[in-house]
């Protein structure tokens, strides 16, 4: 791994990153000067890197939550000072592991984050307010398969990226939830 000056692309460190063997999906993801890796083989390698210096913080091994298509290459969300790695949670500094097990869902995409809910297919949309620790449904719609609900501005878009698939879920469109003026005044 190589970490350079975002503005004069000089180099600031480097180091070697292992891959395993049967590696084939890796991702990075970024926050509060932690470097968060994740590498997909026979089970999910996931480890922590000091962004200043490329030291490793700390390394976790954990088994896929489910073994279907798409079930090997769900990507980290860093919300806060939690790192979202289905289907653990685990703290960004020190990597203690802060549950056990996320809520099981259906569905083959991964998920998506704001900064207080996780959204996902549990069959339908599906959205778990980090919050109230509450899952919600909304019945009958259905993101596609991959990565396709966004939430940005306060919005959470899902645009259609479902047809085509062979699963028999009603309604096949684009959505926007936006969030109920009501509620936002009390």
């Amino acid at each position: 791994m190589v970490a350079l000056d975002a503005k004069t692309g000089r180099k600031i460190w480097e180091r070697p990153y292992v891959f395993k063997e049967d590696s084939w999906v890796f991702f990075l993801s970024y926050a509060d000067e932690v470097l968060i890796s994740l590498i997909t083989s026979s089970k999910y390698h996931l480890s922590a890197f000091d962004a200043k210096s490329g030291e490793q913080i700390w390394d976790q091994e954990y088994g896929w939550g489910r073994d279907h298509h798409g079930g090997a290459m769900y990507h980290p969300l860093i919300i806060g000072d939690k790192v979202y790695a289905e289907p653990k949670v685990f703290d960004l500094t020190t990597g203690e592991n802060l549950l056990k097990s996320m809520p099981d869902r259906g569905g083959c995409n991964t998920m998506s984050a704001s900064a207080t809910a996780l959204f996902y297919r549990d069959s339908y949309h599906g959205m778990w307010d980090l919050e109230q620790n509450k899952r919600h449904k909304w019945t009958g719609i259905r993101p596609g398969c991959s990565l396709g609900t966004i939430s940005a501005g306060g919005i959470v878009l899902s645009p259609e990226s479902s047809a085509g698939c062979y699963c028999s879920y009603p309604i096949q469109t684009s959505i926007a939830f936006v969030p109920d003026p009501v509620k936002l005044v009390e």
